[in-house]
């Protein structure tokens, strides 16, 4: 009787550490494949970010690109203007003298052939 209640003891001990262990089997199971899911979902929204601050960098790329194109068409046709503005000057500035020293040495001339030599 004692061995037979000591066998029955024991095939229910077994069963429950056999219904334990698989018990905590399906849990770490159950825990892994979370686990799994947490580290994919990180490593998706690593992979968006990443992608998102690639995209950012490059459109901060193009819009200093374009604005220094800009602002160096901007300096040509400033520097241009400027030129212009300073031949032009120098122009009005230059043509009155010439025209006053071209009449003054007609002048000059016309005088010292008036005189007798």
């Amino acid at each position: 009787d004692q061995s037979k209640k000591s066998v029955e003891d024991w095939d229910k001990s077994k069963e429950k550490v056999n219904k334990f262990f698989s018990k905590m089997g399906e849990n770490w199971n159950k825990q892994v494949a979370k686990w799994s899911k947490d580290v994919e979902d990180v490593q998706e929204q690593n992979k968006e970010q990443w992608e998102a601050k690639k995209q950012k960098i490059k459109d901060d790329i193009d819009k200093w690109q374009n604005q220094t194109r800009e602002d160096w068409k901007d300096g040509v046709k400033s520097w241009n203007r400027g030129m212009i503005k300073g031949a032009f000057t120098l122009l009005i500035i230059v043509i009155p003298i010439i025209i006053v020293l071209v009449l003054v040495i007609y002048v000059i001339n016309q005088a010292l052939n008036l005189m007798p030599g």
